[in-house]
């Protein structure tokens, strides 16, 4: 959800020498819960990195501010859902993916460009509302 990326980025910006590498010997083991590998799991993990996403963020890589970049992505979104429903009706190798969950699960399309963008475009939402509707004291007239 960003823990490690958030971790690397600080650790970038203090240190501009650091390099992070990775060794294709290396293998990392781990049980996977089996609620996890359900369709319900997937979009709910899928959402949450959306939303963990848009504070990673940084605000200077959005296009045109904060609400022209949630209408691009909203836009997006649709795009992205249409395009996933064609693909999942009509042009799914059934040989590769035999039932619909076994696409659902592989589809990057799906999780990061459906489920990652609603979560994105949820949290973008949130933070707006919650910014415009922020209380400020009225001040005082002396």
């Amino acid at each position: 959800y960003g823990e490690e990326t958030e971790l690397q980025m600080r650790i970038f910006k203090a240190l501009p020498e650091f390099r992070a590498y990775s060794d294709p010997r290396l293998y990392v083991y781990h049980l996977v819960a089996a609620k996890k590998m359900t369709i319900g799991w997937v979009i709910r993990a899928n959402i949450a990195h959306g939303r963990a996403k848009y504070h990673l963020c940084p605000r200077s890589s959005m296009r045109f501010g904060i609400v022209i970049n949630c209408l691009w992505r909203f836009v997006e979104l649709l795009k992205n859902s249409v395009k996933e429903l064609f693909y999942m009706t009509l042009k799914r190798d059934k040989t590769q993916h035999p039932y619909l969950q076994n696409y659902l699960y592989e589809s990057h399309r799906f999780r990061e460009g459906c489920c990652g963008m609603l979560g994105f475009l949820y949290e973008c939402v949130i933070t707006s509302l919650s910014t415009l509707f922020r209380h400020k004291p009225e001040k005082m007239n002396s």
